[in-house]
């Protein structure tokens, strides 16, 4: 159970009672105040949709739950390698895609959706890529360019994101999607990009598909 003083420490009341925000961050069942409030997965084994997605699962809960399973339903999609146990008890496993970057696209989407809209944020493996979408458009400050490089980070749903950084999901400075260049740079992998579609916003992560 949720002691009241962190909802009042955290801003998330609403004359008195518990406000949205509190309900999709900490609620039992958050989608009963807002039903699109869900996490969309789905999983195809070419590079274009086609129905019926063989693989597709839709998570709700909390948004903490929602980021937690998004992740575990990519990264079970992905390639990965398992290492030998010469350094300890358990094998090391490598993903295709670093699990950090994936975990922060599903964050990011998460975070700073449009929860006004009837839609619902979307992720969905393809054989070359992972795309994950979410409703809303970047505030004027920011710009699909200025988002690779440093940037000050200019949050839609500010109680939502003051929580996650508190729980370390997210960093209150912008530094996000430089971190996922940066990995995917480092593992050989193309730059994820960064779009604005329509009402949209997507984010491309590029898999090893080559190898």
């Amino acid at each position: 159970t949720l002691a009241p003083d962190v909802l009042t420490h955290l801003h998330l009341h609403d004359g008195g009672r518990p406000s949205i925000a509190a309900l999709l961050l900490f609620g039992r069942d958050p989608q009963r105040s807002a039903p699109a409030a869900e996490l969309r997965c789905m999983h195809f084994h070419g590079t274009e949709v086609k129905r019926p997605a063989p693989s597709y699962q839709v998570f709700k809960g909390s948004l903490f739950d929602q980021v937690d399973q998004g992740a575990d339903f990519v990264l079970s999609k992905l390639n990965r390698a398992v290492g030998t146990r010469e350094r300890g008890p358990q094998a090391p496993v490598t993903y295709e895609n670093p699990p950090d970057v994936v975990r922060e696209a599903i964050v990011n989407a998460v975070a700073h959706r449009d929860y006004a809209s009837s839609a619902a944020v979307q992720v969905s493996v393809f054989a070359d890529r992972v795309e994950v979408w979410n409703p809303g458009e970047l505030p004027p400050e920011l710009t699909p360019a200025r988002l690779r490089e440093p940037h000050a980070s200019v949050p839609r749903n500010a109680r939502i994101c003051e929580a996650l950084f508190l729980t370390r999901h997210i960093e209150k400075f912008g530094t996000g999607t430089v971190m996922m260049i940066r990995e995917c740079r480092e593992v050989g992998l193309p730059e994820p990009e960064f779009e604005q579609r329509g009402g949209e916003f997507v984010v491309t992560l590029w898999r090893d598909w080559l190898t």
